[in-house]
């Protein structure tokens, strides 16, 4: 097995542990807004059986970078504690940190010099 095969399955096997984790955490999210609620813990473990061997602080970064880019707001608690608030006074802190979007056919424009 050469080097590009074996970091190939080191980057998927990466890309499913991040997948798998981002479910469970979209999962717990949904369970607890049909409750009525507006806020959540996500806890990651150290290890889980049958998945390949992580470190809990990096998969803790990757899934606060997606929950902030779907306009959820996150803080770290631990290195593997998130909570997510999905509360309107929530979501009001986010859109004021994140940068607005721009309509993508200005963007194109932009981009290529149509402008």
């Amino acid at each position: 097995m050469n080097i590009v095969t074996r970091r190939k399955m080191d980057n998927s096997r990466q890309l499913d542990t991040l997948e798998y984790f981002n479910e469970k955490c979209r999962r717990r999210i949904t369970v607890r807004s049909d409750m009525g609620q507006d806020e959540c813990i996500y806890i990651v473990p150290e290890f889980v059986t049958g998945m390949p061997i992580y470190d809990s602080t990096i998969i803790t970064d990757q899934l606060m970078t997606n929950f902030t880019k779907s306009r959820f707001y996150c803080r770290r608690i631990d290195n593997a504690i998130i909570y997510i608030n999905w509360s309107p006074a929530g979501l009001d802190s986010v859109k004021k940190t994140l940068p607005k979007r721009k309509n993508s056919k200005k963007r194109i424009k932009e981009k290529y010099g149509l402008i």
